[in-house]
Formats: C-alpha cells, sequence, structure tokens
C-alpha cells in the first residue's frame, strides 16, 4: 500500500525528470538555434564580401572602360541574388524582416542596367542611378547582416531566458518540497533521535516528537512503546532483584530469628523446671529479662525484614540516610559476623533528610553490602583480620551546593581494569555463574538515577574498591 511519504518522493523523483528532461530539450533547442544562426551569419558575411567585389569589379569596369567585363560582373550579380534568396527563404528569418528588406533594394534592375551598359546603351542617368542602386544595396546588406545577427542573439537570449526560468522554478519548488520533508520527516527524526539519547541518558522519561508524517508518527509511537516497554521491564528488574535480595535476607534472618528462638525456648525450659523457692531469687528475673529481650530482638528484626519488603510504601519521602544504613546492616549483620568480616562504620551524624524511596535506597545499600561481602570471602575464604568493610556517610560541597556522599569500600580482590568499564551493564558479573545474577549495580546504577544522584567505582586489584554515591540536596535542605 502507498504510503503518504512515498508518494511525496515519486512525485518529486517524476518532477526532477520530467524538469531534466524539459531541460535537456530546451538545451538541445538552444544548441541547434545557435548553430543556425552562426550559419546565417556566415552566409550573410560571405554575401556582403561578394557584394564588396562584385561593387569594386563594377568600378574598375566603368572606370578603366573595360566594358568587355560587364557581363561577368552581372553573372556575379545574378549568383548573388540567388545567394541572397536563399537566405531570405530560410524559415527562421521572420516575414517582416524579409518583405522591409527585399522592397528596399532592387537586384533586378542594377543587372538590368548592367546590361545597358554592356550594349552601350547606356546613358550618363544609368550610371548614376547604377551607382545609387548599388550603394543602397551595400547599405541594405550591412543592415540585413546586422538584422540576421541581433535576431539569432535574441532567439539564443530567449531560450537562455526559458532554461534559467526553468531552473530557478525548479530551484524554488525543490527548496519548498525539500523543506516540507524537513518538517514532515527530518525534523521528527532528529527530534526523536536527541530525545531518545536523552531518555538514554536518565534525562528523559517521555517522548514528545512534532507531528510528520504517517512513517515518523509510526516511528514515534514504536519508540513509545519500546519506552514504555523498556520502563516496564525495568520496574520487573528491579522487583526480581529486591525478591531476590529479600530471599537473601531471608534466609540470614531465619538463622538469626531460629537462634534468638533457641535462646528463649532455653530459658523458657529453665523457668519451667524452677520450683517454687527458685522463683523467687534475682536469678528468676535475669531469666525473665533475657526473654523479653530475645523476644524485642526477634520482634526488631521482623519489623525491619517487613519494612524492606513492604510494596505499600511511599515512594517519595524525607529519608533519615544514617538510619536506613543503619537498618540494612542490622538486617545483614548475622551474615557479616559469621563470615568474619568486620564492619567500620564513619556516618556524619545530623545529615539532611534526602527526598526519595527508603525501600529503593535501601535496596541500593543491600546490593552493595552483598558485593562487597562476596569480594572479601573470594579474597579471604576463612576469618582474617584483613576481612574489613568500611562505610562512610558524609556532606560534601560541589560547586556552591550540598551533596550527601556515601562510600562502601572493601579490601577484595578489585576489579580489573578491562571489567571496570562493563560493570554497570545488566547482565555483566564477575562473580559465578551461581553467584550472582549481574544485576545488582545495574540495578542500583537505576535507582541512584532516581534519586537524582550519581554512582561510580574506584578499583584497583589486589587492593580494594570502593563505591561512591553521590546525593544532590535541594537548595533548601
Amino acid at each position: 500500500m502507498s504510503t503518504p511519504l512515498k508518494k511525496t518522493i515519486s512525485l518529486t523523483c517524476l518532477m526532477i525528470l520530467m524538469v531534466l528532461g524539459g531541460l535537456l530539450t530546451l538545451w538541445i533547442q538552444q544548441s541547434r538555434t545557435i548553430n543556425h544562426h552562426q550559419q546565417m551569419a556566415g552566409q550573410t558575411e560571405k554575401i556582403n564580401f561578394q557584394f564588396a567585389i562584385i561593387r569594386e569589379h563594377i568600378i574598375e569596369s566603368i572606370i578603366d572602360g573595360k566594358l568587355q567585363q560587364i557581363p561577368g560582373v552581372a553573372r556575379e550579380m545574378e549568383d548573388l541574388s540567388r545567394n541572397l534568396n536563399k537566405i531570405v527563404a530560410d524559415t527562421h528569418v521572420p516575414d517582416e524582416y524579409k518583405l522591409t528588406f527585399m522592397n528596399q533594394i532592387d537586384i533586378p534592375g542594377i543587372i538590368l542596367l548592367l546590361k545597358r551598359i554592356e550594349n552601350s546603351t547606356a546613358k550618363t542617368d544609368d550610371f548614376r542611378q547604377l551607382n545609387r542602386e548599388t550603394r543602397i544595396l551595400g547599405e541594405r546588406l550591412l543592415l540585413f547582416d546586422r538584422v540576421i545577427i541581433n535576431y539569432g542573439t535574441r532567439s539564443v537570449l530567449a531560450l537562455q531566458a526559458i532554461i534559467i526560468g526553468v531552473m530557478a522554478l525548479s530551484v524554488v519548488t525543490l527548496i519548498i518540497v525539500m523543506a516540507i520533508l524537513y518538517r514532515r520527516m527530518a525534523l521528527p527524526i532528529i527530534s526523536l533521535a536527541r530525545q531518545t539519547a536523552e531518555v538514554r541518558d536518565g534525562n528523559y522519561s517521555v517522548l514528545d516528537m512534532p507531528p510528520g508524517c504517517a512513517e515518523t508518527d509510526a516511528l514515534a509511537t514504536f519508540a513509545r512503546d519500546l519506552l514504555s516497554s523498556r520502563d516496564s521491564d525495568r520496574d520487573k528488574v528491579l522487583r526480581a532483584s529486591r525478591l531476590a535480595s529479600l530471599g537473601e535476607l531471608t534466609t540470614d534472618v531465619a538463622h538469626e530469628i531460629n537462634n534468638l528462638s533457641n535462646g528463649i525456648i532455653n530459658y523458657g525450659q529453665i523457668l519451667a523446671d524452677e520450683s517454687p523457692e527458685d522463683k523467687l531469687q534475682p536469678e528468676h528475673d535475669t531469666l525473665i529479662g533475657k526473654i523479653i529481650a530475645e523476644g524485642e530482638k526477634v520482634a526488631t528484626i521482623s519489623s525491619k525484614l517487613l519494612s524492606y519488603g513492604d510494596s505499600r510504601e511511599k515512594e517519595q519521602q524525607n529519608l533519615d540516610l544514617n538510619a536506613l544504613i543503619e537498618e540494612v546492616l542490622d538486617l545483614t549483620l548475622h551474615r557479616f559476623r559469621s563470615d568474619g568480616i568486620e564492619i567500620i562504620k564513619e556516618l556524619q551524624p545530623d545529615l539532611p533528610a534526602l527526598p526519595g524511596s527508603s525501600r529503593q535506597i535501601k535496596h541500593l545499600f543491600l546490593n552493595l553490602l552483598n558485593n562487597a561481602r562476596y569480594a572479601l570471602n573470594q579474597r579471604y575464604p576463612g576469618k582474617d583480620e584483613g576481612k574489613v568493610l568500611e562505610v562512610v556517610s558524609t556532606i560534601v560541597m560541589d560547586q556552591g551546593e550540598q551533596h550527601l556522599l556515601v562510600t562502601v569500600t572493601d579490601h577484595g580482590p578489585g576489579i580489573p581494569p578491562g571489567s571496570l568499564k562493563q560493570v554497570f551493564e545488566p547482565g555483566f558479573s564477575t562473580k559465578s555463574a551461581d553467584a550472582g545474577t549481574g544485576l545488582g549495580l545495574s540495578v542500583s546504577r537505576e535507582i541512584v538515577k532516581k534519586h537524582q544522584g550519581s554512582i561510580s567505582i574506584d578499583s584497583e586489584v589486589d587492593d580494594h574498591t570502593t563505591v561512591r554515591i553521590d546525593f544532590p540536596l535541594p537548595p533548601h535542605s
């Protein structure tokens, strides 16, 4: 099925071919006209030269008294008349020029006068008339030569004017067509390319294209569908990553709750085995206090776990960054302790509130802590004093603006320089196939972008890896 764009291009190509064909035809016609008028100009020039010789012969015959040469002169004049008639008969010479010219000359009369002189019957008046007629003929031949040249020049100029006019009209038409194509096709595509680049960099979330032709509108719709699908897939990846992290947390928390529950059970069993006299002892109250404390720990851990997995939480609220870091560390504390990892915290107190989603920020820190734990266990499989994880939060100034800076540093094997450029790509992982999905850092970058921040990694092989997260604060913070 033909589309508007296809029709426009087809009509434009057809128009260009027609214009080129017309210009070619005009150029051929101009070439023929120039050649023909050059031939005519050459013929009139020859006639003028021929007449000059005839007149010289006439003067020479009369002055020198060589009247026997007159018959030859008459024949030359008849030959001149035939050549002149060929030019006058040319269809390219306008009739008004022919009539005017032929009415002003009398070649037959000149031939008759020459025959009288040849027969010695001419009078003085005949010689005077011959002189007058030849002079008039010469003048008219010169004038006719100029007229033919001027007419040829005007004809060529007229054709050139038509060619220039057609070319100018074609250029104007082509410019109009190109302007329409630019507005209806090129401009929307340029806008789409610019906006997709902005979307890729995370600066745009919606495509807004100027109206174009059916093809560009379809392309814009397709791009919007892709963007919508990408956003949907990104949300699914975030949700899947969060659920995976929640699964890992649940396993660790289950171990810790199991340990706490065992303690509660043991304390309860001791209380159950006490005699009435033992219940009056101070140790009885101590055991009850321990049961209550362990139960509160279980409640706290369960509450934090439920908070992490709660999907009903508000997307935007003022967040205490240090409190979120502490909460995630509390959830993972059992895991880090069991791996023999020491956690060093340097959290600057009284940090300004960060607008954002607590669930996403906790997901971000959980990803980073899991990566750091894996790296430390890779370098130090057992207990080692080098298994240290450092978490630092502080306020920094950048060009007069406040930023919250969080760094997570581990002293694991580090990341090779060749892999450092790919760590944020979805699916890329330095972990083994059964230890990672390659989504942790990619999801972390998306979370940081949603909070208008930036994330970067500095790493040195066999020394350290530092993840730097920079959150800009609103001016009123």
